[in-house]
């Protein structure tokens, strides 16, 4: 089980750096923007003495890099969720105004591509040029449209965030126990069943779940 699931999971950062894909960066900056512990930017700080970054942990506030990853693509808007659900209002608040306020970049650079992928996606045709079984894709809905076919769409959609908000539940248990790593690794596991449709390079955020229990020993201290 182990060796399958190293090999799904380098297979989902190879495909992610063949394709050319930001996942992988994502769910890094993710990390580096939510997850607690010693940082570079701490170490940097303690070893050149800068009062100014005395307590501070992080070298830009917490949410805003999520916010700027929404504004992208807006899988990352589930972690604001999670902070708001864990009542940490600060980086959900920066996180939606960095969110807003690069959306507004990009329609005053292109405000014509802008309104089109407003009118697809409200309108539900960002999809719509998909024939048949999406054979490329790795998502719930489109493994079991292989199983019963296609044409059970809505159902099948339903299903998947059913398991997508199990999973959400289980990244904010263990958030809320102390463990963010694991936490913010399952949210992440959590909005591929949110989508309809998935690449294999979706499953990167896989890969802090080993990093994850490195952190079940950790000191108090370094988890806050």
């Amino acid at each position: 089980m182990v060796l399958s699931l190293a090999i799904v999971v380098m297979g989902a950062l190879g495909a992610d750096f063949a394709m050319g894909n930001i996942q992988g960066l994502m769910a890094a900056l993710i990390f580096v923007d939510l997850a607690p512990g010693r940082t570079l930017f701490r170490d940097l700080a303690d070893r050149f003495g800068w009062r100014w970054a005395k307590d501070r942990t992080h070298l830009v506030p917490q949410g805003l890099l999520v916010g700027v990853l929404t504004a992208i693509k807006i899988i990352p808007a589930l972690f604001l969720v999670l902070m708001a659900v864990r009542r940490r209002w600060r980086p959900v608040v920066t996180g939606v105004i960095s969110a807003a306020v690069m959306t507004l970049i990009g329609a005053v650079l292109e405000p014509a591509a802008t309104l089109q992928f407003a009118k697809m996606l409200i309108g539900g045709q960002l999809n719509q040029a998909l024939d048949g079984v999406g054979i490329h894709y790795v998502s719930l809905v489109i493994a079991l449209e292989r199983f019963i076919g296609p044409g059970h769409d809505t159902a099948l959609a339903l299903a998947s965030s059913l398991i997508g908000a199990i999973g959400f539940f289980a990244a904010w248990r263990w958030h809320r126990a102390g463990r963010p790593w694991l936490g913010l690794s399952l949210c992440g596991a959590a909005t591929i069943f949110f989508s309809p449709l998935a690449w294999n390079y979706y499953y990167v955020f896989l890969l802090p779940v080993p990093v994850s229990y490195t952190h079940l020993t950790l000191p108090t201290s370094d988890l806050v």
